[in-house]
């Protein structure tokens, strides 16, 4: 097994920051790229409303994986223009409790993360998602406003 040389570490490093900037949210600070947040993992994060979802054991688990970050989103939504030309897509879910990012070698994703809480056997829960196409990231966030998904703001285990 080879390790990589610099210069694909650093060609790497240049298409995940490209991602990053690609790619946003809604943050205290308006319509946000995700190169310009904090994140422990620089490919990847997930973004949390309630900080205490980052100590619930499942996100533990995976927190080598995914990271963390201090920034909280404001919206359910995240949303990425296209890497070439004009375009943009963005997924969202209500009673969302995150959204999170992926910029990996093997791929590019976005997740918007809906709560189901605790369910009995048999029981169903429905919960709306919207899965958006635009022009830009800027148009999109006026449609996801107009959509009107709501978030849950609650750590684990709280309804």
């Amino acid at each position: 097994m080879s390790l990589p040389t610099a210069a694909a570490c650093s060609i790497a490093r240049s298409a995940f920051r490209r991602c990053a900037r690609q790619t946003f949210i809604l943050t205290d600070r308006g319509l946000t790229p995700l190169d310009r947040i904090d994140r422990t993992i620089p490919i990847r994060t997930k973004y949390f409303f309630d900080p205490g979802w980052f100590e619930d054991p499942a996100t533990r688990a995976y927190e080598f994986f995914w990271g963390r970050s201090n920034t909280r989103p404001a919206a359910p939504w995240i949303a990425s223009r296209a890497s070439t030309g004009r375009g943009a897509i963005g997924i969202a879910w209500e009673q969302c409790i995150g959204v999170r990012q992926n910029s990996d070698p093997s791929h590019r994703c976005m997740h918007s993360t809906p709560y189901f809480g605790d369910m009995q056997p048999g029981e169903a829960i429905t919960r709306r998602g919207v899965l958006l196409f635009g022009a830009t990231v800027e148009e999109l966030a006026d449609r996801f406003q107009k959509e009107g998904l709501t978030i849950h703001t609650a750590p684990p285990g709280k309804p």
